[in-house]
């Protein structure tokens, strides 16, 4: 039976960071895989997700998920339903990635959410927070991508067809801020990570830290990673706004300096931390598929 949400989504599916819940069939997914979650925990998240954003009141949640004359332990009910989907989302609720508690008032869902139709079984669904050229610019990852495109780029490895030198320059701060600043260093941190940890495919070769930022400092970047042998930069930018950050990447192709790729995340810091997570696998997903034969 579809999710009875009140906002006419009932056949949509609705994905954020790197879940997917099916509202039709009320089913939530992990990247791809089926989670198991009781019915009335399942309506909450359905709940929460329909409306991003948006306060939802402790009064609405009984009204929404119990019956009128319904016996029941209300409050105990709620509590336990947030714990239940704390725990299958892996959220906290001191730092919260999706479901913000509002004292006395309710709840708020804080991550992007994008509605669409339903991954394929067996192919992994987006990271935090977003698809490529995702709509409303929000982060959901590509991890789905990453993992096609790691197969491909597996099998031209055995054929000795591709090796790639890339290097990732230190993202701009657009804002300057000491705090933008920072994130906008950790992000090109764990942009380059997420590349090194990629599939040990010999195809893919992440140039060091020092280097990177050697290219970055000199007068024509483009040339001077072409004097060393390097394929591709990967450089970026970071602009925050109160609690809202957008990232956008760029993939330049060293030989001629042309930009083959390009993409733009955007999504909500309620930890920075996380934040910088998600969208660099979402960035190192992109940049592997892009780069598969």
């Amino acid at each position: 039976m579809p999710l009875s949400t009140g906002d006419g989504l009932s056949e949509s599916v609705l994905r954020f960071g790197v879940f997917e819940l099916d509202l039709r069939r009320g089913e939530l997914r992990k990247a791809g895989t089926l989670v198991r979650l009781p019915p009335q925990p399942v309506k909450l998240l359905a709940l929460f997700a329909t409306r991003p954003g948006e306060v939802v009141t402790r009064d609405e949640i009984r009204r929404r998920l119990w019956e009128s004359g319904t016996v029941v332990d209300f409050e105990q009910g709620v509590n336990h339903c947030i714990r239940e989907i704390r725990s299958v989302l892996e959220d906290g609720a001191r730092s919260p990635r999706f479901i913000e508690t509002l004292p006395r008032r309710g709840y708020r869902f804080i991550a992007p959410v994008e509605a669409g139709e339903r991954w394929p079984a067996g192919v992994g669904a987006p990271s935090p927070a977003v698809s490529a050229t995702p709509k409303g610019g929000q982060v959901l990852g590509l991890l789905a991508g990453l993992r096609r495109g790691s197969i491909r780029l597996v099998a031209a490895a055995r054929l000795g067809a591709w090796r790639a030198r890339l290097a990732v320059l230190p993202f701009d701060s657009l804002g300057g801020s000491p705090d933008e600043i920072r994130l906008s260093d950790g992000l090109t941190d764990e942009v380059t990570t997420q590349l090194s940890r990629g599939p040990d495919d010999g195809i893919l070769h992440v140039i060091c830290r020092r280097t990177a930022r050697g290219f970055k400092q000199a007068p024509h970047p483009v040339l001077a990673a072409r004097r060393e042998g390097v394929h591709y930069l990967l450089e970026g930018s970071l602009r925050c706004d109160g609690r809202r950050a957008r990232v956008s990447a760029h993939l330049v192709n060293v030989r001629d300096g042309t930009q083959d790729w390009a993409e733009t995340y955007e999504g909500l810091l309620g930890d920075p931390l996380f934040f910088e997570r998600d969208v660099a696998r979402a960035i190192a997903a992109g940049t592997r598929l892009r780069l598969s034969p």
